[in-house]
């Protein structure tokens, strides 16, 4: 068995952005890993340990089973969204439809990530932050309490 996770008994239902209600799953460390975070240039390690328990996901397809990316607290991701290599989303944060979370990215607070919005590399989300439509934020970049939609790109906290 590779997998590092798996979907727990314990079910809540959502509604969607399209007024669909839909079961969501918590989610459980089936083993001891790492996430890599690169914070300000520093880079820290944080431990999952088996047995930790995590956020809520759809499906089993919506966090990758083979990096150190994982879904903490009460953090949803539903749709065909997907948090992949070392990102991590928690606290209260929603990522839904086909939103994309990678590299060492970290998404918390009440932050609502949606539609193709693609966060990568060591892009900070917090706050009241919405991400929406075809949006593109990475390098180094901090967001909070922002309202972004449309076909903008940030890299390096830079609108380009």
């Amino acid at each position: 068995m590779n997998n590092k996770f798996e979907l727990t008994s314990k079910m809540k239902r959502f509604k969607t952005t399209d007024g669909r209600i839909i079961a969501l799953y918590r989610i459980c460390a089936l083993k001891t890993f790492h996430i890599v975070k690169l914070i300000n240039g520093e880079r820290t390690i944080t431990t999952v340990k088996k047995g930790s328990i995590g956020g809520w996901v759809e499906k089993e397809a919506n966090l990758d089973q083979r990096h150190g990316a994982w879904i903490d607290d009460n953090a949803v991701v539903v749709g065909e969204a997907r948090v992949t290599d070392d990102a991590w989303v928690g606290d209260h944060a929603i990522v839904q439809d086909r939103a994309h979370v990678s590299g060492c990215a970290k998404i918390g607070g009440y932050s609502r990530i949606s539609d193709s919005v693609k966060v990568s590399d060591t892009v900070v989300v917090h706050g009241h932050t919405k991400l929406n439509d075809k949006v593109k934020v990475g390098g180094d970049t901090h967001l909070c309490d922002a309202y972004i939609g449309s076909n903008i790109q940030i890299i390096n906290n830079h609108i380009v």
